[in-house]
Parts: structure tokens; C-alpha cells; sequence
């Protein structure tokens, strides 16, 4: 982006008085987005999957690298 491009950009900001009418109609009732609905064991399981994951991988890689 050139700093010509940059400067005819439009203003994020312009939307703030948008953003806090549409968040000031949103009820103290609803649910938030970022509430699990997941046990805390399932997410600590899959985890330790992508850790597993990871670490075979890397012992793939070193073990070719050394082919």
C-alpha cells in the first residue's frame, strides 16, 4: 500500500458511533461468543494431540534430514 493509497483509505473510526448504537441494543441476557460450551478436559485432549502431532512430525523431519 503506498502512502497516497493509505491516505485516501477511509476513516476506521467513523464507525465507532455505529458499532456502540448496535452494541448498546444487545440485551445483558444474551450469551457471550466466547463461552465454551466444551468441558475443559475435552479442549486439554485435544491439545495434547496437536502436541503429539507436532512432536512425531519433528522426529519425522529430523530423521529425514539426516537421510
Amino acid at each position: 500500500m503506498t502512502t497516497g493509497e493509505f491516505r485516501a483509505a477511509p476513516d476506521s473510526s467513523a464507525n465507532t458511533g455505529q458499532f456502540r448504537a448496535f452494541a448498546g441494543e444487545q440485551s445483558a441476557d444474551s450469551e457471550a461468543p466466547w463461552d465454551m460450551k466444551v468441558p475443559g478436559r475435552s479442549v486439554a485432549r485435544l491439545a495434547g494431540i496437536v502436541v503429539l502431532v507436532a512432536v512425531v512430525l519433528a522426529i519425522i523431519a529430523i530423521i529425514v534430514v539426516k537421510l
